[in-house]
């Protein structure tokens, strides 16, 4: 498990900052819904703590350890996304097999002679069965692309996972699953969760605090409980009342009612 602060961070494209001095952190094992409108500077912050932007100011730490925008090998590893549309963050010429097999090798994480059992286990990890290998992206459902970008995340061992509207695309049942399965391999794993989200209910299900951004700030950081209960500012109550979200239901409820048989139906390619 590892914490992370993100530490007035601003990040600027030419004359437009599309992230002013934000600030939040995650304790180890932890996990913070980051939420606002389109355009909030969201995704930004998140692709800032993965490395993809490099921040202008501020500084993004690992258990304390600050990352330079440029990053070797291991810290890129150690954070890691998922994308919020995998179709697209998936190489369409090459099999599962293929993707998870490069990221192995490059990254050493297994002995070669390992790689395929490894394969293997990553399929079981995200409830896709190990024929699923030998296809190719386009062969998958939204939802079972969605289980194969999370165990290309999950293949490089990381302590830090970056969501971003990784349920956004799919329907209702598939979302619930998908909900369901990053809270099981969030507790399994011990990964702590930026999980970045226009869909509070899905907030709400995963996430123990809501960092609420709007126009590039933080306007309210609290806890999840604290904030379902009634936010501060004007623009989080007003956020909450607007957006769609899945009805007001633990994991356990969503896990109880709806895994068993969406799990069934999408392991069948």
């Amino acid at each position: 498990m590892s914490s992370l602060t993100v530490s007035n961070v601003t990040v600027r494209f030419g004359d437009f900052t599309a992230a002013d001095a934000v600030s939040f952190k995650v304790p180890s094992g932890g996990a913070v819904g980051l939420v606002g409108e389109s355009g909030s500077g969201k995704t930004t912050v998140a692709r800032a703590v993965v490395g993809l932007h490099s921040a202008d100011s501020g500084e993004i730490l690992v258990d304390g350890e600050a990352l330079p925008n440029k990053r070797t090998r291991n810290q890129k590893r150690r954070i890691q996304m998922v994308y919020q549309d995998p179709y697209t963050s998936l190489n369409p010429r090459m099999t599962v097999r293929q993707t998870l097999s490069e990221l192995l090798r490059f990254h050493n994480v297994v002995p070669r002679a390992d790689v395929r059992a490894r394969c293997a286990e990553l399929m079981a990890m995200v409830r896709l069965s190990e024929s699923s290998l030998d296809a190719y992206p386009a062969q998958f459902s939204g939802g079972q692309r969605q289980r194969i970008a999370l165990a290309r995340a999950l293949a490089v061992q990381p302590e830090i996972l970056v969501a971003d509207e990784p349920t956004s695309a799919l329907d209702a049942s598939v979302q619930a699953s998908v909900v369901e399965l990053l809270a099981q391999l969030r507790r399994e794993l011990g990964l702590t969760l930026v999980f970045v989200s226009h869909d509070l209910g899905v907030v709400n299900a995963l996430c123990e605090s809501v960092v609420v951004m709007q126009s590039g700030r933080v306007v309210e950081n609290s806890p999840a409980r604290a904030f379902f209960a009634g936010p501060s500012h004007t623009y989080s109550r007003e956020l909450l009342a607007a957006v769609p979200r899945l009805p007001s239901r633990t994991v356990d409820e969503v896990e109880r009612h709806h895994a068993t048989d969406i799990i069934q139906n999408e392991e069948e390619l």
